[in-house]
């Protein structure tokens, strides 16, 4: 009974504290919420590398509005891409990504 309690305790501190940092994204301004999505994405799993087509698929969009997307936060400096093969872009998080989004956040 102790055990799942505790369980059920951390799954609630946890739960808060996502909602907390999905608060604090939505004060950068220009953001979208897609984009708040795949800043949490990022900030959640640092390795992360996506294409625009996943994106796209991801949140059901025209590739031209998950590219848009995506461009912004490349503007930001948020994230960073690389050129796989001939012509694959694949973007990730900048190595800067926390200072960024701290600055963000704070403005």
């Amino acid at each position: 009974m102790g055990l799942a309690f505790d369980s059920l305790k951390e799954y609630i501190i946890r739960k808060i504290q996502e909602k907390r940092e999905l608060y604090d994204l939505k004060k950068i301004k220009g953001i979208n919420e897609r984009q708040i999505l795949i800043l949490k994405l990022l900030s959640d799993e640092p390795g992360f590398t996506f294409t625009i087509k996943e994106i796209q698929n991801r949140f059901n969009t025209a590739y031209q509005t998950a590219r848009t997307d995506i461009i912004s936060l490349e503007k930001y400096g948020l994230i960073e891409k690389n050129i796989i093969g001939r012509k694959k872009l694949m973007y990730y998080r900048s190595e800067n990504f926390d200072a960024i989004l701290l600055k963000l956040i704070k403005d």
